[in-house]
Protein backbone atom coordinates (compact mmCIF):
# COMPACT_ATOMS: atom_id res chain seq x y z
CA UNK A 1 0.00 0.00 0.00
CA UNK A 2 2.58 2.33 1.10
CA UNK A 3 4.96 1.68 -2.09
CA UNK A 4 1.78 2.36 -4.36
CA UNK A 5 0.74 5.44 -2.85
CA UNK A 6 4.72 6.69 -3.12
CA UNK A 7 4.62 5.31 -7.06
CA UNK A 8 1.53 7.88 -7.37
CA UNK A 9 3.06 10.63 -5.88
CA UNK A 10 6.04 10.43 -7.61
CA UNK A 11 4.47 10.63 -11.45
CA UNK A 12 2.76 13.59 -9.68
CA UNK A 13 5.80 15.19 -8.61
CA UNK A 14 7.28 14.10 -11.76
CA UNK A 15 4.78 15.71 -14.19
CA UNK A 16 4.38 18.87 -11.96
CA UNK A 17 8.52 19.18 -12.14
CA UNK A 18 8.88 18.62 -15.92
CA UNK A 19 5.70 21.35 -16.47
CA UNK A 20 8.00 24.29 -15.23
CA UNK A 21 10.70 24.74 -12.71
CA UNK A 22 7.62 25.08 -10.50
CA UNK A 23 4.54 24.00 -10.41
CA UNK A 24 3.61 25.91 -6.69
CA UNK A 25 4.25 29.23 -5.63
CA UNK A 26 4.24 30.21 -1.90
CA UNK A 27 2.85 33.96 -0.49
CA UNK A 28 2.88 34.11 3.33
CA UNK A 29 1.24 37.08 5.51
CA UNK A 30 1.87 38.63 9.00
CA UNK A 31 -1.92 38.25 10.50
CA UNK A 32 -0.64 39.28 14.18
CA UNK A 33 2.04 40.43 16.65
CA UNK A 34 2.23 40.19 20.53
CA UNK A 35 4.35 39.92 23.32
CA UNK A 36 4.96 36.41 25.20
CA UNK A 37 7.20 36.39 28.53
CA UNK A 38 8.92 39.45 27.55
CA UNK A 39 9.66 37.62 23.58
CA UNK A 40 7.79 39.50 20.54
CA UNK A 41 6.20 37.03 18.37
CA UNK A 42 4.64 36.99 15.24
CA UNK A 43 2.02 34.40 13.38
CA UNK A 44 1.81 34.27 10.02
CA UNK A 45 -0.85 32.82 7.47
CA UNK A 46 1.11 30.76 3.93
CA UNK A 47 -0.69 29.90 0.89
CA UNK A 48 0.58 26.96 -1.48
CA UNK A 49 -0.67 27.61 -4.72
CA UNK A 50 -0.60 24.62 -7.50
CA UNK A 51 -0.02 26.81 -10.86
CA UNK A 52 0.81 23.40 -13.06
CA UNK A 53 -1.81 21.42 -14.84
CA UNK A 54 -1.31 18.89 -12.56
CA UNK A 55 -1.97 17.65 -9.34
CA UNK A 56 0.69 17.67 -6.20
CA UNK A 57 0.69 15.32 -3.52
CA UNK A 58 4.39 16.87 -2.52
CA UNK A 59 6.60 19.92 -2.59
CA UNK A 60 10.51 20.32 -1.80
CA UNK A 61 10.60 23.72 0.89
CA UNK A 62 13.58 24.70 2.56
CA UNK A 63 12.57 27.08 5.59
CA UNK A 64 15.52 29.63 7.25
CA UNK A 65 15.96 33.17 8.34
CA UNK A 66 13.98 33.21 11.36
CA UNK A 67 13.58 31.08 15.06
CA UNK A 68 10.33 28.89 14.81
CA UNK A 69 8.13 28.62 17.57
CA UNK A 70 5.35 26.49 16.02
CA UNK A 71 4.50 25.33 12.33
CA UNK A 72 1.51 23.42 11.34
CA UNK A 73 0.09 21.55 7.85
CA UNK A 74 4.17 21.43 6.79
CA UNK A 75 5.61 18.35 7.76
CA UNK A 76 9.76 17.34 8.40
CA UNK A 77 11.11 13.75 8.12
CA UNK A 78 14.72 15.36 8.69
CA UNK A 79 14.96 17.59 11.57
CA UNK A 80 13.70 20.48 9.50
CA UNK A 81 16.18 20.52 6.36
CA UNK A 82 13.35 20.00 4.13
CA UNK A 83 9.53 20.29 4.69
CA UNK A 84 6.79 18.30 2.52
CA UNK A 85 3.20 18.73 2.72
CA UNK A 86 1.04 16.94 5.41
CA UNK A 87 0.72 13.03 4.45
CA UNK A 88 -2.96 13.26 3.96
CA UNK A 89 -1.85 15.00 1.36
CA UNK A 90 -0.94 11.90 -0.60
CA UNK A 91 -4.58 10.50 -1.24
CA UNK A 92 -6.26 14.45 -1.22
CA UNK A 93 -3.53 16.51 -3.87
CA UNK A 94 -3.75 20.42 -4.66
CA UNK A 95 -6.09 20.35 -7.09
CA UNK A 96 -5.61 23.01 -10.24
CA UNK A 97 -7.43 25.53 -11.13
CA UNK A 98 -10.27 25.76 -8.54
CA UNK A 99 -10.58 26.76 -5.19
CA UNK A 100 -9.02 23.62 -4.18
CA UNK A 101 -5.54 24.88 -5.71
CA UNK A 102 -4.41 26.21 -2.48
CA UNK A 103 -2.92 23.91 0.33
CA UNK A 104 -3.12 26.73 3.63
CA UNK A 105 0.09 26.13 5.90
CA UNK A 106 1.19 28.41 8.66
CA UNK A 107 3.92 29.26 11.78
CA UNK A 108 4.52 30.93 14.80
CA UNK A 109 7.70 32.76 14.76
CA UNK A 110 10.46 35.04 17.25
CA UNK A 111 10.30 38.45 15.91
CA UNK A 112 9.44 40.45 13.23
CA UNK A 113 11.58 38.38 10.83
CA UNK A 114 9.47 36.29 8.15
CA UNK A 115 11.12 33.16 7.26
CA UNK A 116 12.37 32.60 4.17
CA UNK A 117 10.83 30.18 2.03
CA UNK A 118 12.16 28.06 -1.13
CA UNK A 119 10.40 25.87 -2.85
CA UNK A 120 11.12 22.88 -5.74
CA UNK A 121 14.55 23.98 -5.40
CA UNK A 122 15.03 20.60 -4.24
CA UNK A 123 12.72 18.62 -6.65
CA UNK A 124 14.70 16.40 -8.84
CA UNK A 125 16.89 15.33 -5.70
CA UNK A 126 14.01 14.40 -4.03
CA UNK A 127 12.64 12.50 -6.26
CA UNK A 128 15.67 10.93 -7.25
CA UNK A 129 15.59 9.58 -3.64
CA UNK A 130 12.25 8.48 -3.71
CA UNK A 131 13.46 6.28 -6.83
CA UNK A 132 16.07 5.00 -5.08
CA UNK A 133 14.23 4.25 -2.02
CA UNK A 134 11.18 2.31 -4.36
CA UNK A 135 14.22 0.56 -6.14
CA UNK A 136 16.01 -0.59 -3.00
CA UNK A 137 12.94 -1.15 -0.15
CA UNK A 138 10.44 -3.26 -1.62
CA UNK A 139 8.47 -3.95 1.34
CA UNK A 140 7.41 -0.11 2.27
CA UNK A 141 9.34 2.78 1.48
CA UNK A 142 8.54 5.15 4.28
CA UNK A 143 7.60 2.81 7.27
CA UNK A 144 9.88 0.22 9.08
CA UNK A 145 7.44 -0.87 11.23
CA UNK A 146 4.55 -4.02 10.33
CA UNK A 147 1.59 -4.42 12.70
CA UNK A 148 -0.11 -7.66 13.45
CA UNK A 149 -3.05 -8.00 15.78
CA UNK A 150 -4.58 -11.51 16.09
CA UNK A 151 -7.65 -12.45 18.46
CA UNK A 152 -6.77 -14.28 21.57
CA UNK A 153 -10.04 -14.48 23.90
CA UNK A 154 -13.51 -13.07 23.86
CA UNK A 155 -16.07 -12.88 26.41
CA UNK A 156 -19.79 -11.23 27.56
CA UNK A 157 -19.74 -9.15 30.29
CA UNK A 158 -22.52 -6.80 31.44
CA UNK A 159 -24.40 -7.91 27.99
CA UNK A 160 -21.62 -7.08 26.04
CA UNK A 161 -19.53 -8.66 23.52
CA UNK A 162 -15.38 -8.05 24.38
CA UNK A 163 -12.76 -8.82 22.27
CA UNK A 164 -8.94 -8.94 23.07
CA UNK A 165 -6.37 -8.98 20.65
CA UNK A 166 -2.86 -9.16 21.49
CA UNK A 167 -0.48 -7.68 18.28
CA UNK A 168 3.23 -7.47 17.34
CA UNK A 169 5.12 -4.43 16.04
CA UNK A 170 8.01 -5.22 13.91
CA UNK A 171 11.47 -3.56 12.98
CA UNK A 172 11.96 -4.45 9.47
CA UNK A 173 14.01 -1.60 8.62
CA UNK A 174 18.13 -0.88 9.10
CA UNK A 175 17.92 1.05 12.22
CA UNK A 176 16.67 1.18 15.92
CA UNK A 177 13.42 2.93 16.46
CA UNK A 178 12.41 4.18 20.40
CA UNK A 179 9.11 6.07 18.42
CA UNK A 180 6.18 5.28 16.61
CA UNK A 181 2.81 6.72 15.27
CA UNK A 182 0.03 4.25 16.50
CA UNK A 183 -3.32 5.24 15.66
CA UNK A 184 -6.12 2.99 16.76
CA UNK A 185 -8.68 4.39 13.65
CA UNK A 186 -12.66 3.78 14.54
CA UNK A 187 -12.08 3.47 17.81
CA UNK A 188 -15.29 4.21 19.63
CA UNK A 189 -15.56 0.85 21.10
CA UNK A 190 -12.19 0.54 22.83
CA UNK A 191 -11.84 -0.24 26.69
CA UNK A 192 -7.90 -1.07 27.40
CA UNK A 193 -5.06 -0.59 25.98
CA UNK A 194 -1.27 -2.38 27.34
CA UNK A 195 2.23 -1.52 26.48
CA UNK A 196 1.29 1.70 23.99
CA UNK A 197 0.98 5.25 25.33
CA UNK A 198 -0.99 8.18 24.61
CA UNK A 199 -0.36 11.86 25.33
CA UNK A 200 -2.90 13.45 23.31
CA UNK A 201 -5.92 11.68 24.89
CA UNK A 202 -6.00 9.16 22.18
CA UNK A 203 -6.03 10.22 18.97
CA UNK A 204 -2.57 8.71 18.02
CA UNK A 205 -0.59 6.58 20.14
CA UNK A 206 3.71 5.85 20.69
CA UNK A 207 5.35 2.92 22.31
CA UNK A 208 5.77 2.81 25.67
CA UNK A 209 8.34 5.21 27.70
CA UNK A 210 11.19 2.03 28.58
CA UNK A 211 11.70 1.96 24.76
CA UNK A 212 13.90 5.22 24.79
CA UNK A 213 16.41 2.89 27.17
CA UNK A 214 15.41 0.07 25.13
CA UNK A 215 15.18 0.83 21.54
CA UNK A 216 13.43 -1.81 19.07
CA UNK A 217 15.89 -3.19 17.10
CA UNK A 218 16.13 -4.26 14.02
CA UNK A 219 14.29 -7.39 13.47
CA UNK A 220 13.27 -7.50 16.81
CA UNK A 221 8.66 -7.16 18.18
CA UNK A 222 7.45 -5.26 20.83
CA UNK A 223 4.19 -6.48 21.91
CA UNK A 224 1.11 -4.83 22.68
CA UNK A 225 -2.63 -5.36 22.61
CA UNK A 226 -6.18 -3.97 23.37
CA UNK A 227 -9.41 -4.96 24.07
CA UNK A 228 -12.42 -3.74 22.31
CA UNK A 229 -16.50 -4.28 23.62
CA UNK A 230 -17.34 -5.36 19.85
CA UNK A 231 -16.40 -8.53 18.08
CA UNK A 232 -14.22 -6.84 15.33
CA UNK A 233 -10.81 -5.25 15.20
CA UNK A 234 -9.69 -2.37 15.29
CA UNK A 235 -8.52 -0.57 11.86
CA UNK A 236 -4.49 -0.16 13.15
CA UNK A 237 -2.33 2.09 11.53
CA UNK A 238 1.63 1.83 12.66
CA UNK A 239 4.51 3.83 10.98
CA UNK A 240 7.77 5.43 12.54
CA UNK A 241 7.05 8.88 14.34
CA UNK A 242 6.33 11.68 11.40
CA UNK A 243 5.25 9.26 8.68
CA UNK A 244 1.33 8.74 9.68
CA UNK A 245 -0.81 12.36 8.90
CA UNK A 246 -0.04 14.81 12.05
CA UNK A 247 -3.86 15.64 11.99
CA UNK A 248 -5.67 12.71 10.55
CA UNK A 249 -9.18 13.00 10.42
CA UNK A 250 -10.26 11.38 13.28
CA UNK A 251 -12.35 8.13 13.96
CA UNK A 252 -15.25 10.02 15.30
CA UNK A 253 -15.63 11.72 12.03
CA UNK A 254 -15.96 8.69 9.99
CA UNK A 255 -18.50 6.78 12.58
CA UNK A 256 -21.11 9.86 13.66
CA UNK A 257 -20.88 9.23 17.38
CA UNK A 258 -18.68 7.87 19.77
CA UNK A 259 -18.67 6.53 23.29
CA UNK A 260 -16.12 7.11 25.99
CA UNK A 261 -13.50 4.12 26.75
CA UNK A 262 -11.97 2.52 29.83
CA UNK A 263 -10.17 4.66 32.33
CA UNK A 264 -13.83 6.32 33.35
CA UNK A 265 -14.27 6.51 37.31
CA UNK A 266 -17.56 5.34 36.96
CA UNK A 267 -19.57 2.31 34.77
CA UNK A 268 -20.16 3.07 31.49
CA UNK A 269 -23.96 1.93 32.35
CA UNK A 270 -24.89 4.50 34.78
CA UNK A 271 -22.92 6.95 33.46
CA UNK A 272 -22.43 7.33 30.11
CA UNK A 273 -22.18 9.78 27.00
CA UNK A 274 -21.66 9.31 23.04
CA UNK A 275 -21.32 12.65 20.63
CA UNK A 276 -22.01 13.32 17.35
CA UNK A 277 -19.93 15.92 15.28
CA UNK A 278 -21.57 16.96 11.77
CA UNK A 279 -20.35 19.43 9.40
CA UNK A 280 -22.76 21.98 8.72
CA UNK A 281 -20.86 24.64 6.36
CA UNK A 282 -17.85 24.86 4.82
CA UNK A 283 -16.78 28.41 3.15
CA UNK A 284 -13.48 29.64 1.90
CA UNK A 285 -11.94 33.29 3.16
CA UNK A 286 -8.77 34.74 1.71
CA UNK A 287 -7.94 31.43 -0.09
CA UNK A 288 -8.30 29.51 3.00
CA UNK A 289 -10.67 26.48 3.40
CA UNK A 290 -12.49 26.66 6.81
CA UNK A 291 -15.56 24.05 8.48
CA UNK A 292 -17.68 25.26 10.52
CA UNK A 293 -18.71 21.94 12.85
CA UNK A 294 -21.81 21.26 15.33
CA UNK A 295 -21.23 18.85 18.43
CA UNK A 296 -24.26 16.91 19.63
CA UNK A 297 -23.39 15.27 23.30
CA UNK A 298 -26.12 12.82 24.44
CA UNK A 299 -26.65 11.57 27.97
CA UNK A 300 -26.77 7.89 26.91
CA UNK A 301 -26.21 5.92 30.56
CA UNK A 302 -29.07 5.77 33.32
CA UNK A 303 -27.94 8.84 35.64
CA UNK A 304 -28.04 12.67 34.82
CA UNK A 305 -24.72 14.22 33.48
CA UNK A 306 -23.00 16.76 35.78
CA UNK A 307 -20.04 17.25 33.71
CA UNK A 308 -18.86 16.44 29.94
CA UNK A 309 -14.81 17.13 28.85
CA UNK A 310 -13.69 16.69 25.44
CA UNK A 311 -9.93 16.99 23.90
CA UNK A 312 -9.40 18.20 20.70
CA UNK A 313 -5.69 18.89 19.55
CA UNK A 314 -7.06 21.15 16.85
CA UNK A 315 -6.83 25.39 16.47
CA UNK A 316 -10.65 26.59 16.55
CA UNK A 317 -10.71 30.10 15.00
CA UNK A 318 -13.73 30.63 16.89
CA UNK A 319 -16.13 28.28 19.47
CA UNK A 320 -19.44 28.37 21.04
CA UNK A 321 -20.76 26.13 24.20
CA UNK A 322 -17.77 24.96 25.22
CA UNK A 323 -14.75 26.28 27.88
CA UNK A 324 -11.49 25.70 27.69
CA UNK A 325 -10.59 23.79 31.21
CA UNK A 326 -7.21 24.95 31.65
CA UNK A 327 -5.17 26.81 28.55
CA UNK A 328 -1.83 26.33 29.87
CA UNK A 329 -1.66 23.00 32.24
CA UNK A 330 -4.47 21.20 30.29
CA UNK A 331 -4.52 22.85 26.38
CA UNK A 332 -7.04 21.33 24.31
CA UNK A 333 -9.64 20.14 27.09
CA UNK A 334 -12.91 21.83 26.94
CA UNK A 335 -15.89 21.75 29.46
CA UNK A 336 -18.75 20.88 27.66
CA UNK A 337 -21.50 20.50 30.63
CA UNK A 338 -20.94 21.73 34.17
CA UNK A 339 -24.31 22.28 35.80
CA UNK A 340 -25.31 20.79 39.00
CA UNK A 341 -28.48 20.31 37.91
CA UNK A 342 -27.63 17.90 35.36
CA UNK A 343 -28.35 16.47 31.49
CA UNK A 344 -31.27 14.21 31.39
CA UNK A 345 -30.96 10.57 30.51
CA UNK A 346 -31.59 10.71 26.84
CA UNK A 347 -31.00 14.65 26.22
CA UNK A 348 -28.31 16.12 24.47
CA UNK A 349 -26.48 19.11 25.00
CA UNK A 350 -24.55 21.14 21.86
CA UNK A 351 -21.68 23.19 21.15
CA UNK A 352 -20.12 24.38 17.99
CA UNK A 353 -16.49 25.34 16.60
CA UNK A 354 -14.69 26.87 13.30
CA UNK A 355 -11.56 25.38 12.02
CA UNK A 356 -9.02 25.59 9.48
CA UNK A 357 -10.02 22.19 7.63
CA UNK A 358 -8.42 21.74 3.89
CA UNK A 359 -10.63 18.42 3.50
CA UNK A 360 -13.87 19.36 4.96
CA UNK A 361 -13.87 17.20 7.52
CA UNK A 362 -14.72 18.08 11.40
CA UNK A 363 -11.45 18.38 14.06
CA UNK A 364 -10.13 14.83 15.49
CA UNK A 365 -11.82 14.94 18.99
CA UNK A 366 -12.09 12.65 21.88
CA UNK A 367 -14.63 12.44 24.84
CA UNK A 368 -12.26 12.08 27.69
CA UNK A 369 -14.59 12.46 30.76
CA UNK A 370 -17.97 12.54 32.38
CA UNK A 371 -19.44 12.65 35.76
CA UNK A 372 -22.55 11.90 37.06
Amino acid sequence: MYRSIFLIALVVLASAFAFSECPVTNRCERVSSWIENGERLSRYSCFLKNVGPDEVANVAMTLSGAKIKEIWEIVTSDKGKSWNLPEWRKTTPIQTGDENSVHSWGYVAYGDQALKVEICNEVKQYIERIQAVIINDHTAPQCNLSNKCTLTNQWKQDGKVHTQFNCEIKNIGPKAISHADIRLNDNQDLYNVWEIRTLNNGLSYDLTNWREMKPLESGDSHFWGYIVKAEEALNVVVCESGFVETQSPSPLNTYPSTTTSGGQQHSPQKCNATFEQKVVNTFIKDYVKYSQVEVTIKNSGQSSLSSVIVFSDAKFNSSWGIKQVDPINAPGNYQVLRNPKGLDVGSDEKFGYIFISNDGKAAPMNLISNAC
